[in-house]
């Protein structure tokens, strides 16, 4: 009896170290076998000129954003992205595959696999919304406030409980508030936006001081104090 449990401790040992390298190594397998995949791709000529280069794609992880200047062009990338992808035992999502264009691009149906791929105004990539035009940063203000509120109301809950307050308030800079900043660096800036965020930061700072019985002001210098 000894011996079997011996036994069974060691495979399931043993399955926890797998499970554990699996983990670690197969975002880099990944990663490496769509490097293969690109590089099996004649992308040449295609993309956008930026100062005589160009651009043909945006690539994180799996998050691809392939760029064109023309959706005849975009079209002939996707299907070689399909096509090489498949030869190395990767899939396309088409759910998730969408098509953004200007005003200077003739609109023509995109096909990929005897998929028609969506059209749409915009698109979260990395966590961002993607909007072409003047209005992109002012939808991306407005969807950050939001998910912060959203981020907040999950943990209203703790700021009126009875922990104490200098872990509040690193629970609001740490877990609320970068929720809002999120990629602020990208942003550009203009006084109405800058605005909004100021107004949002102070509605929930204010609610947070109701929790923790202190000032606005207080609350920031506690939370940049060194332990």
């Amino acid at each position: 009896m000894l011996v079997n449990t011996t036994i069974d401790l060691y495979f399931l040992n043993l399955k926890i170290v797998q499970f554990c390298l699996s983990i670690l190594y197969s975002p880099k397998l990944f990663t490496a076998a769509l490097e293969d995949a690109f590089k099996l791709l004649d992308w040449k000529g295609y993309g956008i000129n930026i100062n005589g280069e160009y651009i043909t794609h945006l690539r994180f992880a799996d998050d691809i954003v392939p760029m064109a200047e023309s959706l005849e062009d975009l079209s002939t990338m996707l299907n070689d992205l399909n096509s090489v992808s498949q030869r190395i035992g990767l899939k396309m999502n088409m759910d998730k595959t969408k098509i953004m264009f200007n005003v200077h691009v003739t609109p023509m149906p995109v096909v990929v696999r005897n998929t028609k791929l969506e059209v749409v105004d915009e698109y979260v990539y990395l966590g961002q919304i993607v909007r072409l035009g003047k209005s992109n940063f002012d939808r991306e203000v407005n969807r950050r406030i939001q998910l912060d509120w959203a981020a907040f109301g999950k943990l209203r809950h703790i700021f009126s409980s009875g922990i104490p307050q200098n872990l509040k308030t690193r629970l609001y800079t740490q877990c609320v508030l970068p929720v809002m900043t999120y990629g602020t660096e990208t942003w550009s800036f203009t006084a109405g936006r800058m605005r909004k965020l100021k107004v949002a930061q102070r509605a929930m700072e204010g609610l947070c001081s109701e929790f923790l019985c202190v000032t606005n002001s207080e609350m920031r210098i506690s939370a940049v104090e060194p332990e």
